[in-house]
Order: structure tokens, then C-alpha cells, then sequence
């Protein structure tokens, strides 16, 4: 190898070793741990942490991972932080239509037809609607809505999708809390930042409370066919699966609040 290709690697290297530094400091900033605390938390020095965030020290692969799982840090983070330090990505993140997710997106379809006749869906991190079962495809034609919405942009953004919930100020509260417990866990994911915005953009004349759920269930009020019904809203998640985008994926299951509820969707899904 030449000295010019020695001095292109070094300074590689170096710049890979700067950018790893300069987000490990950021997320050990947000995690409120100063740089004894994460040292001790990962088993290494203190003085080998310093090194590593002011660019002074390559870590290995093994030390970056650590790194990562002593900030709790998703998947995608994981990988962020690999990738600025020079390696390779622990996990892949494939396209839901990819072939070699076949197997978990026939698992998911399984899901959403066994909730039949209430309505299912799964959405990506973006809250973007990337399968449904009849009945939820249902909702959402009934109203002129697209197949495959975005949640955020259709149900609070749109004048249709507002006036699809009874109770949009309680379930737009929901979803903030939602939302911003996302961004929390996520908080350098500028495109989540700024469906967080987008969604309180879309809400901002209702007032946030002190005594709102906490997010966790959603009880939407779905005006349809003239009737409100009632629902009681549960995510759901797959687990001990080795890709980022099924670690993002969530599957929202809605089960009628009452006996009209359950009535009202069983005689949708027999019409459609």
C-alpha cells in the first residue's frame, strides 16, 4: 500500500472515529449519564471513553455495541453508531415486500384477518399504513380515504379523517403522548420529529391534560354510517426478530367497546 493510500485510510478513519464521538456524547447527553457513568455501566475506562468521543481512539465493534445497549438504543440507533464508527450494521433493514420477510408478512396478514370483523391494520415507524384487513380497508373507503394511509395525515390532518373520530380531542391526545414517548426513545430520528410536529401542527387548537391517557390504549368514537361506535384500541408488536423494520412495525387492533359495536362491523364486513 502507498503512503498516499496510507494517509487516505488514516484520515478515514479519523474522520469515522470524529463522527462516532461526536454521537455518543450526544446520546450519552440525553441519557443524562455523564462519561464515568456510561464507562462504568460498559465496563471500560473512563479515560478510553474520553479518547473514543474526542476522536483520540477507534473502539472496537464489541465496545460499540456495548455502548449502544448501555444507552438502550434501538436497533436503528445501534446501527447509526456502528456505521459512524467505520463497521458494518448489526442488523439489516429490508423493504416489508422484500422475499426474505415473507415468512413474518404472512404472520402479520394472519394477524389481521383473525381480528375479522373488527378492524386491523399495521403501520410502519412513520406511522405510514402498510397492510390492512377488509374491514379497515372498509373504514377508510367509507370515508374517501386512500388505501394505505398515514395515520397522522389522515385521521388529524384531514378534514374526512377528523370528522371519522366522535372524540378527536381525547384520541388526538392519545396519539401525542404516543408519539412523543416515540421521539423520547428515538430523539436524533428527524423524520419522527417531524411527524411529531406535523401531528401537533394538525392539533394544536386542543389543549393537552394532565389526566389524558397515557397512550398506551386509544378509545376511538368512530362516526360511521350515522352511528358512533365504539372501540377500544391495543398495539401490538413482533418480537426476537433480527430486522429494523420489523422491529419498527406495530400492529393496531381495535375490539368493540360495546354489543352495537361489534354488531355494527359484523354486518360491514358480511355487506363488503
Amino acid at each position: 500500500m502507498t503512503r498516499r493510500s496510507n494517509d487516505v485510510l488514516a484520515r478515514s478513519m479519523h474522520s469515522h472515529v470524529c463522527e462516532l464521538g461526536t454521537l455518543l456524547k450526544r446520546w450519552r447527553r440525553l441519557r443524562g449519564l455523564s462519561q464515568l457513568d456510561l464507562a462504568l455501566e460498559a465496563d471500560v475506562s473512563a479515560r478510553h471513553l474520553s479518547f473514543v468521543e474526542t476522536g483520540r481512539s477507534q473502539p472496537s465493534r464489541e465496545l460499540v455495541v456495548r455502548l449502544a445497549q448501555q444507552l438502550t438504543l434501538g436497533m436503528r440507533d445501534t446501527n447509526a453508531l456502528l456505521e459512524a464508527a467505520g463497521f458494518s450494521p448489526e442488523w439489516p433493514e429490508r423493504a416489508l415486500t422484500d422475499e426474505a420477510l415473507a415468512d413474518v408478512r404472512a404472520v402479520v396478514q394472519q394477524m389481521l384477518e383473525t381480528h375479522m370483523p373488527m378492524p386491523a391494520f399495521a403501520i410502519d415507524r412513520l406511522w405510514n399504513v402498510v397492510a390492512t384487513n377488509a374491514t379497515a380497508a372498509l373504514v377508510f373507503a367509507s370515508v374517501g380515504g386512500q388505501a394505505l394511509p398515514n395515520v397522522v395525515d389522515f385521521f388529524y390532518g384531514s378534514t374526512t379523517g377528523r370528522a371519522l373520530i366522535a372524540n378527536l380531542d381525547d384520541v388526538a391526545r392519545a396519539a401525542r403522548v404516543r408519539l412523543r414517548r416515540e421521539l423520547a426513545s428515538r430523539p436524533l430520528d428527524a423524520e419522527l420529529a417531524a411527524l411529531v410536529a406535523r401531528l401537533e401542527g394538525y392539533t394544536s387548537e386542543i389543549a393537552d391534560d394532565a389526566d389524558a391517557p397515557d397512550g398506551a390504549t386509544i378509545c376511538p368514537v368512530l362516526q360511521l354510517g350515522g352511528q358512533q361506535v365504539h372501540t377500544i384500541g391495543v398495539m401490538a408488536q413482533l418480537t426476537s426478530v433480527a430486522d429494523v423494520t420489523i422491529d419498527e412495525l406495530r400492529v393496531e387492533l381495535f375490539y368493540p367497546g360495546d354489543a352495537h359495536a361489534r354488531a355494527f362491523f359484523e354486518a360491514l364486513a358480511s355487506r363488503g
